[in-house]
């Protein structure tokens, strides 16, 4: 039987209970963070630089 190490649940869980708590447990807050957080994302900075790669070797 394999044993699990890493549960994906539990960590997305741990991150939103996380980001809740810096929001203060208002709802505004969070989106607000979420946002931020998102916008401050390498990964996301990477992707969005991709997407307009592609796009712009699509369109030339």
């Amino acid at each position: 039987m394999i044993q699990k190490t890493f549960d994906c649940v539990d960590l997305q869980r741990k991150i939103r209970n996380k980001l809740v708590m810096e929001a203060d447990m208002n709802i505004d807050k969070f989106f607000e963070l979420l946002d931020k957080k998102v916008k401050s994302s390498e990964v996301n900075k990477k992707l969005i630089e991709r997407l307009e790669l592609e796009k712009q070797m699509t369109t030339a």
